[in-house]
């Protein structure tokens, strides 16, 4: 790569200077200072931590019951045909999803030739982000090729291997 092809580097920034370069001495003054309240300080610490933890689990567990309770009610509520029935739209999606892929898999196997112009050089370009997103939900890779003679794009699509 010659001198005139090369990027300059983009300086990284860090906004923690002052805290990668204190924080040993930081943590060891933190450390003096709370050790120091406890011994100065004659309250029960491990009776209010005990406290702590039992309210945070209390929480936490409740959470979980309530979203549990409220997923069996909602689920609950269905009747059998709706449950059919969203299995049927289900299927109908799916096999749509595969009847779509499998024609974009024969109309845009590969490019030989440009659709256009008919010229035999094709060059790879950089995808664009809707290539991109379209690959990710239809689970398939997209190629981006532009005509060397008449400067057209066009795309191909194959399976993720």
């Amino acid at each position: 790569m010659s001198a005139e092809n090369k990027r300059p580097r983009k300086r990284q920034r860090s906004h923690f200077v002052f805290l990668r370069q204190f924080g040993y001495e930081i943590f060891i003054v933190l450390l003096l200072v709370v050790g120091g309240f406890l011994l100065v300080e004659k309250t029960d610490v491990s009776a209010i931590l005990t406290n702590w933890i039992k309210i945070g689990f209390n929480t936490i567990s409740g959470g979980f019951t309530a979203f549990a309770l409220y997923g069996y009610n909602y689920f609950a509520s269905f009747e059998t045909s709706d449950i059919v029935g969203y299995i049927f739209i289900l299927l109908a999606i799916h096999l749509m999803f595969v009847r779509g892929r499998k024609r974009l898999f024969r109309e845009y196997d590969s490019v030989y030739k440009c659709p256009y112009c008919k010229h035999e050089k094709m060059q790879r370009t950089k995808r664009q982000f809707w290539h991109k997103l379209i690959g990710f939900l239809l689970i398939l890779r997209i190629k981006h090729y532009e005509c060397k003679a008449c400067k057209k794009g066009t795309i191909t699509f194959s399976r993720i291997k």
